[in-house]
């Protein structure tokens, strides 16, 4: 996060749903737990026309290893919960996301039967 000089991590092998905010200094708080607990998800952010930032987060793999479709997102600023939203147009995990002038790219990845997407969504 720009404005705060901050990391956002979500998720993770051993941290699923998990959603935590890191400076310089370490831990600094705890946001909102993921809806889908994942890993190997791709996680970007973008601002809306207000400057609320909003975080995504999609595909990945569940606890048991399932390949995820779902896109979840957070609006920073209000602290609420993450939202569903569109789902992928299919399964992935070890997809990427890159913000350019504020619009969400998300790419890569590989489908549950191994073929890598070569695909460029854009949020």
């Amino acid at each position: 996060d720009r404005d705060t000089d901050t990391v956002i991590i979500t998720g993770g092998e051993y941290t699923l749903s998990q959603v935590s905010r890191y400076n310089m200094e370490g831990f600094v708080s705890k946001l909102p737990d993921l809806l889908t607990g994942r890993s190997s998800h791709a996680c970007g952010s973008f601002k809306r026309t207000d400057g609320t930032l909003v975080l995504l987060v999609a595909g990945g793999w569940d606890d048991d290893y399932n390949y995820l479709q779902s896109t979840e997102t957070l609006d920073i600023g209000q602290h609420g919960t993450w939202q569903l939203v569109s789902p992928l147009p299919w399964a992935v995990c070890g997809a990427r996301a890159v913000t350019l002038d504020n619009n969400l790219f998300f790419t890569g990845g590989a489908d549950d039967s191994y073929v890598s997407k070569a695909d460029i969504l854009q949020f």
